[in-house]
Order: C-alpha cells, then structure tokens, then sequence
C-alpha cells in the first residue's frame, strides 16, 4: 500500500479512544476531560497528516534469475509527492540488510552517492531518514537549501583507524529548520551500494512531525494523567 500520503489513522484515532475508554470500564469519563484528550489527539493527528512518509514498499523489484538481478532504479516515482532520486536502486530485506519498514529499502547501487532531490514549488522544512551501510562505514548527509549548504549530518560506523563510533543500522537522520532542496548521501569509503536509506519523512511546517507510535504514547500518557488526577480528586 502506497504510504506516501500522510498518517491514514488521522480520522479513525478519535473514535478508537472513546470506544476504548468505555470498554475498559472508563465510561464514566467526565464529558469534558474525554473531549480534551480528543481535541488534543485530533490537533496532534492534524499536524503529522502535513508529513509525507515515503516506505518505498509499494514499488516492485525487478525480477531475479538464477545468475544476476538488475535492480530496479529509483529516479521519479515519487515525483507527484515532490521528490525525487539519483543514483537510488529499490533493494528487498532478502538481500540481508534488516530494514525499519520491511521489505524494501533504497541502495546507492547507480552511485556512488545517493541523492534525494525535493522539486516542489515549497520546500520541506523538516527531513528525517533512516540510514545504514552494508559495510559498516559512517554515512555523511549534505543538506542544500535554496541559497548553498544548510546542515550536514555523520552517521556513527567506520570513519578509519581512529573511529570510536560503533556502527549500528537504522540510524535516525533529521534536519529541520530551513528549507531543504537536496540531500547528498555519502559513506566513508564511497563504495556504490553500500549506503541505504528507508521511510523518509518530510514536512512543510517547521515543528519536526512525530511518528505513529509517538503520537500514540503521548495521547496515551495524557490520558492516564487525567484519570489519575480524578481518582485522587474523588
């Protein structure tokens, strides 16, 4: 499924919460401390629906035959969501990498260098990316603005004889802040197909967009602070 357009559960979230209130025996809930937590999931919600998350699992890779696989590349796929790749290839979990959003991940395979381009009339603001390498090298990400470089960001891995970073997959990369127009992505070595990328995120607004599962835990949180503030009011 193409999740390129926002966070689907935006509308269904509120009503989830009342139902689930009532069937853990919350129904007593005062109407007005329930409408808080409503009002303050659906303005959250309302926001992170301003991100585009990109997980590239709806595209397809190329088929395989017994002696080689061409990857499939990855140019203007996305281009109706204002983005675009040079030097990217769609690569599967079954090539041993493990993923934050299984199957697929983008590979710098037609680098070297991976580059992520944003091409519509508003820029983002905030960017966040995944970021590994089959080598274990630490990854550099340029961020370009409209006006040069804006930010530059070093992934922890191999960086040569007097690295003390211990490399780890999945690595969480943001910029936020200023207009992003390019990110250039780069490892160490500046091996093709070693840096990969997966569940790019990006917004227009300037706060940085939370994922699902944190806004889940907030909303969460907040309730529970509630109902503790009234059991010991009673």
């Amino acid at each position: 499924m193409n999740q390129t357009n926002g966070f689907s559960q935006s509308r269904f979230l509120p009503f989830f919460l009342s139902v689930g209130f009532s069937k853990l025996g919350f129904s007593q809930f005062p109407q007005r401390v329930a409408k808080i937590i409503l009002c303050a999931t659906g303005l959250t919600l309302t926001a992170a629906a301003h991100a585009t998350l990109i997980t590239f699992d709806d595209l397809t890779p190329a088929p395989c035959d017994e002696l080689h696989c061409d990857a499939l590349a990855v140019t203007d796929q996305y281009a109706a969501q204002g983005v675009i790749f040079s030097g990217a290839a769609l690569e599967s979990q079954d090539s041993g990498l493990t993923t934050t959003s299984p199957p697929n991940y983008l590979t710098d395979l037609y680098g070297p260098g991976l580059d992520i381009f944003f091409t519509g009339p508003k820029l983002p603001t905030f960017v966040s990316l995944y970021v590994s390498a089959f080598n274990q090298d630490a990854v550099y990400i340029d961020a370009f603005g409209p006006n040069g470089a804006v930010a530059s960001w070093v992934t922890d891995g191999w960086q040569g004889q007097d690295s003390d970073a211990p490399y780890r997959d999945n690595q969480l990369v943001t910029f936020s802040g200023a207009e992003i127009s390019h990110l250039n992505l780069s490892e160490f070595y500046n091996r093709r197909g070693s840096t990969t990328i997966d569940n790019l995120s990006f917004s227009f607004d300037k706060a940085s967009v939370p994922e699902p599962s944190s806004i889940a835990l907030s909303m969460t949180g907040f309730a529970l602070l509630l109902l503790n503030r009234r059991k010991k009011i009673n």
